[in-house]
């Protein structure tokens, strides 16, 4: 029997930083195997998990729930035939429908393998109410079908706020020590005592999404990189700004939402910013090249 995670969220929600932290408790009792599905053109979140030492398999350049599909349940396949793990997590790209993503691993179970599907969304405490009222029901989508709600960045909400967001996930299990001090196996067993229930969402369109890499970027220094991102954010309908870039030969990694952008240092060779949301690729272009070249 194999145990699949999915874990699923919108655009920079924490999906990452929750599958480093479950694998860093995991990874000395056994072999953390990661499905990532980025919507870029290049793998952002990958290379991070990699960093890390995690084993990860790429299905890139489109939405496993809909246009990759088949490859998503390929890549399932392979990985339980050749590698036999205990669990798999699965990162969908942040525009992924997890209704969609369920249904499609019923495909898995008609084939003959024997998995046992656990769905956990990451829910960005913070701009919660911002993308409950933008994303309406591609967003309750991701929330009504997950087995466990994890809230990340609690700190950045009143607690009166964060009551509020309780109060309307009302019925949901809400799992809410998202931090360093919890073991990830912890979660992962709180997430095993589920409820199964149908999955059926027909009729829900997911948001169209632009996106745009910015590649050949040249040098520019990480202060810079963060106000003219935040700027960007500001001046174009971004929702999601992640990738590496390079100053004075130290490379970089960026990730970015609406009204906030981090920066760390991150070693390797891999270079270019992914823009999603809903733009102008011209005007995009047209605004990072005159500004920072």
């Amino acid at each position: 029997m194999t145990e699949i995670y999915l874990i699923s969220g919108f655009l920079g929600a924490g999906k990452t930083s929750l599958i480093l932290k479950i694998a860093e408790d995991l990874q000395q009792k056994e072999k953390i195997c990661v499905v990532e599905n980025e919507f870029g053109e290049i793998s952002i979140d990958g290379a991070i998990l990699q960093s890390e030492n995690v084993w990860v398999k790429e299905i890139n350049q489109g939405c496993i729930c809909c246009s990759l599909v088949g490859d998503f349940r390929r890549g399932l396949e392979e990985i339980i035939d050749n590698y036999h793990p205990r669990r798999i997590f699965v990162e969908p790209s942040g525009v992924a429908k997890l209704s969609e993503l369920i249904r499609s691993l019923a495909g898995l179970e008609k084939r003959g393998k024997e998995i046992e599907l656990f769905s956990i969304t990451v829910v960005d405490a913070s701009k919660y109410f911002l993308y409950s009222k933008n994303f309406k029901e591609f967003y309750k989508d991701q929330i009504e079908f997950a087995d466990v709600l994890v809230l990340s960045r609690k700190n950045q909400v009143s607690e009166e706020e964060f009551q509020n967001i309780l109060a309307s996930l009302k019925g949901k299990r809400v799992w809410r020590n998202f931090s360093e001090e919890v073991p990830g196996e912890a979660l992962l067993d709180f997430v095993q005592k589920k409820d199964l229930s149908d999955c059926k969402a027909d009729g829900i369109k997911a948001p169209e999404f632009e996106q745009w890499t910015w590649t050949n970027m040249g040098e520019v220094e990480p202060e810079r990189m963060r106000k003219k991102i935040l700027h960007a954010f500001e001046a174009f309908k971004l929702f999601r700004v992640k990738g590496f870039f390079v100053y004075e030969g130290k490379r970089y990694l960026l990730q970015g939402t609406p009204g906030e952008v981090r920066i760390i240092p991150m070693d390797g060779n891999q270079e270019g910013l992914v823009f999603i949301g809903n733009f102008s690729k011209e005007e995009l272009k047209e605004y990072i090249h005159g500004k920072c070249d």
